[in-house]
């Protein structure tokens, strides 16, 4: 199905869970309504949000000796709490909301259905996507990757806690050397971990530009939008 742009570009922006654990996470929040509310006439944006902070299924999951798909099925929950919280606060802030979860949880979200999505791409500034993929053993790097290609966005934002892309971890080595470009065939033969193989490949396969900045720079959703050079680009 194409789905109409209405002249915006569109975003799928990846927020990880640790984007909620941030100090004061209400003034968080704020700074990230009034970025969008700022882009709306030009941007809308997806939002795929990670539960690390609640959750992680392959961390805890093992620390409580859980069946894997039990653990993973957890961290998708804790996708859901993280959204939901985004929901209230974008909401008081005066943007339009339309929430698809990927698991059945009607009181919470809508199911995923693409003339559900088509319509809400029409009359909402911001939709969020909550439940991962649906399915055990996918991150939600993947998941972005798969909602980015299901709203037709131009483009994936990851917005993380370091500048850009890096040999190594920056926060681990360093002698970790920044990359302004890569391929995601480098990405892939290298093991740069901003996204996960599954990511990768279906980046790669469906040509989905991607870009990774720091979302704790000052407006770093507008410098992104203004600004090319902003973060690292995979291609």
């Amino acid at each position: 199905m194409n789905l109409v742009h209405n002249m915006r570009t569109r975003i799928l922006l990846k927020l990880s869970g640790l984007f909620l654990q941030q100090p004061n996470p209400a003034a968080v929040l704020e700074k990230l309504a009034h970025q969008l509310k700022k882009l709306s006439s030009s941007h809308q944006f997806g939002i795929v949000i990670g539960g690390g902070n609640f959750f992680r299924g392959d961390q805890q999951g093992k620390q409580y000796q859980l069946t894997p798909s039990y653990g993973h099925t957890i961290g998708m929950l804790a996708t859901v709490m993280n959204a939901l919280i985004l929901e209230d606060l974008l909401t008081k802030a005066g943007i339009m909301i339309a929430h698809f979860c990927a698991l059945s949880i009607p009181t919470i979200g809508q199911p995923l259905d693409m003339n559900a999505l088509h319509k809400a791409l029409m009359h909402h500034d911001v939709i969020l996507f909550s439940g991962g993929t649906g399915n055990p053993f996918f991150t939600t790097d993947t998941t972005a990757f798969v909602r980015a290609l299901q709203i037709d966005a131009q483009e994936v934002w990851k917005a993380t806690m370091v500048d850009g892309i890096y040999t190594k971890d920056p926060q681990v080595h360093a002698d970790a050397q920044y990359l302004d470009t890569v391929s995601y065939a480098y990405a892939l033969e290298h093991d740069l971990r901003i996204f996960d193989t599954t990511a990768y490949v279906l980046g790669k396969t469906h040509a989905m530009p991607a870009r990774v900045f720091n979302s704790t720079t000052p407006d770093a959703l507008v410098r992104a939008a203004q600004d090319p050079t902003f973060g690292s680009r995979i291609q």
